[in-house]
């Protein structure tokens, strides 16, 4: 009994040998029966996650592991636990992992149909996977939602990097396709949509600003009216007095210019106000929710239809957006209507994390 402990590298406690033979053999045989289970399930566990087979694509077959890997990627892009869904959306969140799995073999094994080599990608791999890590506040919370989801780096990095290829491929295949978006496309459609383009009326204005949300400077009114008194006297600019005493960072190291900005861009109280003031008028004092407000509008212009010129870049970029999605989701069904592709659903079920 003792070398087969030894064997086990487990060193027996300084009772044994005191103890009837019989009552020795009978705890280690306790002690092993514990181990066995601390060691055989989980590896048996890990057996059945690989082995088993959730679904093929062309004979290709896509274990439980994988679905689960999948799968904890997929909650962990929508921020989600999986002990906080109900049955309804697990089920949706196993059926759309196990789709993205399909969709990924169908991409990489259409691949080099369409004669594509993938050149080496670390580097955009690796500002792919940085990118994807600036969604989440610093320092480390990407690495606690890694944890939680049961995640390892490795796989991670894998996970996009397989999708930085996969999206090479899609950039490659394209690129060979008609019906690209011309400016003639374009234009027709600027023509089409002439009312819902329409530009707001802008003003252009600047301000001085003080916080209500100071602990030591709980009344801020006779500061603000303060500081108007030295405007209509011209004992300083708007611009002179922002920089020196405005609580608005974004604006006080430029005098208090707030820029260009249309009526929905800005609190519906601050908009009543600064709409209404005439050009180059100091208005009155006032306060919002956020503090009190000295204001001058610097240029204002009208409501307008814009010129093509200025809003052909974002029509062309909204009208290829539209062209790839669909673009891709005819490849995609394409590619599954030729494929074999066979869901084993009561195993599929079965998955949990």
């Amino acid at each position: 009994m003792k070398r087969l402990w030894k064997r086990l590298n487990v060193e027996l406690p300084p009772v044994f040998g005191c103890l009837p033979k019989a009552l020795e053999v009978f705890i280690i045989g306790v002690l092993l029966i514990e181990f066995g289970a601390l060691v055989i399930e989980p590896a048996i566990k890990t057996f059945h996650a690989i082995s088993k087979v959730e679904a093929t694509v062309d004979g290709s077959r896509i274990t439980r592991q994988e679905l689960q890997d999948s799968l904890r990627a997929h909650l962990w892009r929508r921020g989600e636990s999986w002990d906080l869904l109900n049955d309804e959306t697990k089920n949706a969140r196993r059926q759309e992992a196990l789709d993205g799995i399909i969709n990924d073999r169908l991409i990489a094994n259409f691949s080099p149909q369409t004669q594509i080599v993938f050149p080496s990608r670390h580097r955009e791999s690796e500002e792919a996977f940085q990118q994807f890590l600036k969604q989440f506040p610093p320092p480390d919370e990407w690495k606690q939602r890694m944890e939680q989801q049961g995640l390892t780096e490795t796989k991670l990095r894998k996970s996009v990097g397989d999708e930085v290829k996969h999206l090479d491929a899609i950039e490659r295949w394209l690129a060979e396709q008609p019906g690209r978006i011309t400016e003639a496309d374009a234009r027709s459609w600027c023509d089409a949509h002439k009312d819902s383009l329409n530009i707001p009326e802008r003003v252009r204005a600047s301000h001085v600003f003080l916080t209500r949300h100071d602990k030591d400077k709980l009344d801020r009114e006779p500061e603000i009216r303060e500081l108007h008194r030295k405007l209509l006297a011209k004992e300083s600019t708007l611009e002179e007095l922002a920089r020196q005493f405005s609580d608005d960072d974004g604006s006080k190291l430029r005098g208090g210019d707030l820029g260009w900005f249309s009526r929905n861009r800005v609190p519906l109280e601050f908009a009543d106000k600064v709409f209404a003031l005439p050009v180059g008028q100091i208005g009155a004092p006032f306060e919002s929710h956020l503090g009190w407000h000295i204001l001058v509008v610097r240029e204002k212009r009208l409501a307008r239809a814009p010129e093509f010129a200025e809003v052909r870049d974002e029509i062309t970029a909204m009208l290829e957006s539209q062209w790839r999605e669909a673009s891709l989701k005819w490849l995609v069904n394409e590619l599954r209507a030729k494929a074999k592709i066979e869901k084993f659903e009561s195993r599929i079920a079965d998955v949990h994390l």
